[in-house]
C-alpha cells in the first residue's frame, strides 16, 4: 500500500515499483485493457468511480513498459458508455496519455462457458477483454448494499452483459466469474471519501 500526499500518480508509481515495476506485468508489444470502475456518470469524489489520474497513470505506465495498444473500458449501468467515460473524467485523462476509450457495442459480446463455476456456468463477456494480452483491474474501494465491501472481483462485473442476472446469487456469481477472468494486475483506488469517512478524498493505493 502507498498513501499520503495529494499526488495520485506518485502513489501509483510507488506501489507498482514495490512489485518490480510495470515491466513485470506488461510485455513488449502487448495489448492491454485497463478496467476501472465507471459504473455511473459521476466524478470520483462521490466515491463510486475510479480516480481518472489513477487510470491515466496506469495507461501511461503500460506504454512505458512497451505496450503497443492500451484501451480503457467499462459497461456502465447509468448511461451510454462514452457519455459516462466523459462524465467520470476518465476519457480526457486517458486520451492525454495516448490511450483509447473503448465504446461498449453490442456485437462485441462473446458467449463464454465457465466450466469451473458453481452457478453461473455461462456468460456473455466483452470480447476485447478476452482478446487482450494483459488485463489491469482498477476498482475503487467502496461499500455496497449486497456485497458489503467491494474490491477487485466485483469490478469485473463491468465486463459481463447480464449484470442484473448476476445479482440473483451475487456472491457466488462474482466468484464464478473469477474462475474464468484472471486480471494480470489489480490496483485498488482507496481515494473514496465515501468509504474512508473523511471530508476530503484520501490519497491511497493498494495492490
Amino acid at each position: 500500500m502507498a498513501h499520503g500526499g495529494d499526488d495520485p500518480e506518485a502513489l501509483v508509481r510507488k506501489v507498482i515499483a514495490a512489485l518490480g515495476g510495470m515491466e513485470r506485468f506488461v510485455p513488449k508489444n502487448s495489448y492491454v485493457i485497463v478496467k476501472p470502475n465507471m459504473c455511473i456518470p459521476a466524478p470520483f469524489t462521490q466515491g463510486a468511480t475510479t480516480n481518472p489520474i489513477v487510470v491515466a497513470t496506469l495507461v501511461k505506465m503500460a506504454f512505458e513498459a512497451g505496450a503497443s495498444k492500451v484501451k480503457v473500458l467499462d459497461f456502465p449501468f447509468g448511461g451510454k458508455s462514452l457519455d459516462v467515460y466523459e462524465a467520470c473524467g476518465v476519457g480526457p485523462k486517458v486520451r492525454e496519455v495516448g490511450g483509447e476509450m473503448e465504446p461498449i457495442v453490442s456485437f462485441k459480446w462473446t458467449h463464454a462457458n465457465l466450466p469451473k463455476a458453481v452457478n453461473m456456468k455461462k456468460a456473455d463477456i466483452y470480447s476485447e477483454v478476452l482478446k487482450a494480452d494483459v488485463l489491469i483491474n482498477v476498482p475503487v474501494a467502496k461499500n455496497h448494499g449486497e456485497a458489503m465491501y467491494t474490491l477487485g472481483m466485483k469490478n469485473l462485473m463491468g465486463i459481463v452483459s447480464d449484470r442484473p442476472g448476476m445479482h440473483v446469487y451475487l456472491q457466488q456469481a462474482i466468484a464464478d466469474l473469477s474462475t474464468l477472468i484472471h486480471p494480470t494486475l489489480t490496483v485498488v483506488d482507496l481515494c473514496s471519501n465515501h468509504v474512508r469517512k473523511r471530508p476530503q478524498p484520501a490519497a491511497e493505493m493498494m495492490i
